[in-house]
């Protein structure tokens, strides 16, 4: 099992379709109700499985895989309706085309513990709707009825004709058309779903075989390191430029309008840059701003009506719980980019719950 990212194109989709001659490759569309802006998008699909002649399945998630896990969770999903080994399975992430959107929001995002909420359904039925073609497929090479049929460890079963791997159908299923309302499995059918399953990304992450953002590097790369105002009106008052240039490795100081940059030929002389700036900063009234000043603000918002409404629906104990849990949820992630410019290209590669609104900040800049 194993898990990768990777930037889909049209044209790298195209092409790779190609390649995956004898595939079976499901597209599954974001109903209209959901993302107007990816109606008459065709390339590549929101979200796609190719199940490959040898029984492997690639699932493409429009989700983010930051820790909380739900690559895994979909790989289940699809696991279950499917009816495919659990070790056959592995995941990559989509691009941020709008066809990819996520369920009732018009772009690519993660976040508010939603995910699998959003998508819930989407998943199971492109699952299960694989699941119907395949046994189709059995269905009309065998000459039997598909209600004779069942699937089984990435098998097509009947208990007279034997076994077809879906990987043998996969060609024949693929010149099928995809059902519009494919049966789902009831609750007490699951074998999959709701199991703790060893996740897709603990290996490599452990092994330190995952590549994150901070880990990329590229010939000639130069590293940077920033110091920000510590709070959003804060206004710099000054910084050494000097002693920090007479560290060894640092190439720049930059100054823009959000703070100063240090560029360096490695992260520890970057880091020790950022430190020798000793930068001043004019705070002026959030100079009196603390964390007991915040919370205070916070518990005084949670009496008022939005409360009072949660407090009615769910009872006082549970609406404690809820509050209580929401403030243990927050978390905050670690920015890191990689840049690359050429005279006719310029890319950047970083992390972002909402990559469509990353992607067109990045741009404006």
């Amino acid at each position: 099992m194993s898990i990768e990212n990777e930037v889909l194109t049209r044209r790298s989709f195209i092409g790779r379709t190609a390649a995956y001659a004898g595939s079976l490759i499901v597209a599954f569309h974001i109903p209209k109700v959901f993302s107007q802006e990816a109606t008459d998008v065709k390339y590549p699909p929101n979200a796609f499985i190719r199940i490959a002649p040898d029984n492997s399945v690639t699932l493409t998630i429009n989700h983010l895989e930051v820790g909380q896990g739900i690559n895994t969770a979909f790989s289940q999903l699809i696991a279950e309706e499917l009816g495919c080994r659990w070790e056959d399975i592995q995941a990559i992430s989509s691009s941020t085309d709008p066809v990819y959107n996520t369920p009732g929001f018009p772009l690519v995002t993660t976040g508010s513990s939603m995910s699998v909420r959003t998508s819930w359904e989407q998943y199971r039925k492109i699952g299960a709707g694989m699941r119907e073609m395949l046994k189709q497929a059995a269905s009309r090479r065998w000459g039997v009825s598909i209600e004779s049929l069942s699937v089984e460890n990435g098998n097509v079963v009947n208990p007279q004709k034997g076994k077809l791997a879906f990987g043998e159908l996969a060609e024949e299923a693929s010149r099928l058309p995809f059902p519009e309302n494919p049966p789902l499995k009831r609750p007490n059918d699951y074998k999959v779903i709701g199991k703790s399953l060893k996740r897709l990304d603990s290996h490599d992450k452990s092994t330190g075989k995952a590549v994150f953002g901070m880990d990329v590097r590229l010939p000639g790369m130069l590293f940077a390191m920033v110091v920000r105002p510590p709070f959003e009106n804060s206004r710099l008052v000054s910084y050494d430029e000097d002693a920090t240039r007479k560290i060894p490795g640092v190439v720049d100081v930059v100054k823009f309008a959000r703070g100063v940059a240090v560029v360096a030929r490695n992260t520890h002389a970057a880091r020790l840059g950022q430190t020798a700036l000793n930068a001043t900063w004019d705070n002026g009234a959030a100079s009196t701003a603390s964390t007991e000043a915040f919370m205070g603000q916070f518990k005084e918002a949670a009496r008022r009506d939005g409360a009072r409404r949660r407090r009615a629906r769910f009872g006082e104990r549970e609406h404690e719980k809820r509050r209580a849990y929401t403030h243990a949820g927050i978390r905050i992630p670690v920015p890191g980019a990689c840049s690359h410019g050429t005279d006719e290209f310029n890319g950047l590669l970083r992390r972002h719950d909402c990559r469509n609104l990353g992607r067109n900040a990045d741009a404006d800049q």
